[in-house]
């Protein structure tokens, strides 16, 4: 009996300690894992609920274990008396697909967006003409009649105004960050350092609410 209770307490270990990370992964990936953002997801993002379910299961496999455990003394079914072993086992083989599944998808939803950014990246290094996104919390204004000053200012900086509709997803964005760091480096070379500020200055007079992303 005393030896069941420590296998069992083992896989239960084993069980919370896949769940409690493997959520985290499956939420920040293809970020970089820390021990940061696992306090920081159960404790900013209030998932602490996630916590109680795992206790929950754990404490109900216990009980479970431990009635049919005399149950099996009763009637000398011992199969019985491995009912406990036999659900962890399940739920860690279980769990553990899950994640590793999560993982694969998000992996391949990343190299998807990855290549579709440093293709565009590309592209527009080809053409001189780089797509940079505009926030203000509302979408730019551009003063009546003066679209085509404005395109003309931009072109003389190599960029172009680029509104992108992709749904905002964690791989999208670290891909995103890749295409930045890229078409940040080539205007910074090709236009000069602080080429954001002047170019701001001259749109300043035909657009409104304006922020570059940096």
């Amino acid at each position: 009996m005393k030896k069941k209770i420590v296998i069992n307490a083992a896989l239960a270990l084993l069980f919370t300690v896949i769940v409690i990370l493997g959520e985290v992964f499956a939420n920040t990936y293809p970020y970089k894992f820390t021990i940061s953002k696992v306090v920081n997801f159960y404790y900013t993002y209030d998932h602490i609920i996630i916590l109680w379910t795992i206790l929950l299961m754990v404490g109900g496999i216990f009980i479970i274990s431990f009635v049919f455990e005399y149950i099996n003394r009763k009637f000398n079914v011992k199969i019985l008396k491995h009912i406990g072993t036999i659900l962890f086992s399940v739920f860690i083989i279980f769990s553990s697909v899950f994640y590793f599944v999560e993982y694969l998808q998000s992996k391949h939803e990343y190299k998807e967006r990855l290549v579709f950014y440093v293709n565009q990246a590309k592209e527009g290094m080809e053409n001189d003409m780089i797509k940079i996104e505009y926030f203000s919390g509302l979408s730019p204004w551009i003063k009546e009649g003066k679209r085509d000053t404005v395109d003309s200012i931009m072109s003389k900086y190599g960029v172009v105004i680029w509104y992108d509709n992709f749904p905002y997803y964690r791989t999208n964005q670290k891909a995103k960050e890749k295409y930045l760091e890229i078409v940040d480096a080539y205007l910074d070379k090709r236009n000069g350092e602080g080429w954001r500020q002047r170019m701001d200055a001259e749109l300043e007079p035909y657009i409104g609410r304006l922020e570059v992303e940096h």
